[in-house]
């Protein structure tokens, strides 16, 4: 049998081949020609790019037709943190060609919620009869959870985004009794 393999990982198996998570044959045997691709977020530029391929792409295999994106569309998936990557992409904009009337343009009301708000949750609207300060603090727990969650628990990382220190975002975690 005469075949070409074509792998891709998120893991850095040279570290996992040395903590023995990895069997090293087959790390070398699949480690022919290494291309490192950063993630989607560090390369916005492709963004674009790789919308305009989806596009095409989903549109002709939905059998419908899309005339473009919107300019505030696309700055919101230029925006957004992409964790999924490529495949995230791909997915919202088949989903968004999925809802978009035949022949309009895809906008911002087409994309997913996460994506329309720049990855951040948006704070529920104020309560009749609250007051400016549960309001505030209501909107904080929110968003240092979002953050805990971005950083899938890392405190330290979560501090360094919403621009505390570990410290004080402890002591922020301790007074919303937010649970880890």
């Amino acid at each position: 049998v005469d075949f070409r393999l074509i792998s891709a990982t998120n893991r850095n198996l040279d570290a996992d081949v040395a903590a023995g998570r990895f069997r090293e044959d087959l790390f070398y045997r699949i480690n022919v020609f290494p291309i490192t691709l950063p993630p989607l977020r560090n390369r916005t530029e492709d963004i674009p790019l790789l919308v305009d391929h989806f596009l095409l792409k989903h549109a002709k295999k939905q059998n419908r037709s899309v005339a473009s994106i919107r300019p505030a569309a696309l700055e919101s998936l230029l925006l957004y943190h992409w964790p999924g990557n490529v495949r995230e992409l791909e997915n919202e904009i088949e989903r968004a060609i999925a809802l978009a009337a035949p022949a309009k343009s895809i906008s911002e009301k087409h994309l997913s919620e996460k994506i329309a708000s720049g990855g951040v949750s948006r704070p529920l609207p104020k309560a009749p009869g609250e007051t400016l300060r549960a309001y505030t603090q209501r909107i904080e727990k929110q968003w240092i959870e979002q953050m805990l969650k971005e950083t899938g628990g890392n405190r330290t990382r979560a501090a360094e985004k919403l621009g505390l220190t570990r410290q004080g975002l402890l002591k922020k975690i301790a007074r919303y009794e937010i649970a880890l």
